[in-house]
């Protein structure tokens, strides 16, 4: 339950105080990208996309494995869903962004509480 408190009452309020210049860090998305690309992993965990799937049956049990070792995940790991280059933002404004992510959080939220018993295929990993 913490984390489901964090995710609707301080999630948001971080990163609106993050600097929406600071230079990426990890990948090549600058904060507005990494804001909205967050909102698109929402969007989709909650079953709103047209997931496909790249899974097969060795591919997924290496990346089970991956998932629950300790293992750092590693700087530009290229996304086979996502081109070499960022989208551009969809928004205009980095606090649009956030508006958007908020709302999608909540229907997350709202969607599996109103069905506990609700599965999304991950299009990485089926488990």
């Amino acid at each position: 339950m913490d984390k489901l408190q964090f995710l609707k009452s301080e999630y948001i309020q971080l990163l609106n105080q993050l600097d929406e210049n600071t230079p990426p860090l990890f990948g090549k998305m600058n904060v507005q990208q990494m804001i909205e690309h967050v909102t698109y992993s929402f969007r989709q965990a909650a079953g709103e996309l047209d997931n496909k799937t790249l899974h097969d049956e060795t591919t997924t049990q290496k990346m089970y494995q991956f998932l629950m070792s300790d293992k750092p995940f590693k700087e530009n790991t290229p996304n086979p869903l996502m081109p070499d280059i960022p989208a551009p933002a969809e928004h205009a404004c980095t606090k649009d962004s956030l508006i958007e992510l908020n709302i999608a959080i909540n229907h997350f939220v709202e969607k599996f509480q109103n069905n506990s018993e609700l599965r999304i295929i991950n299009p990485f990993l089926e488990i």
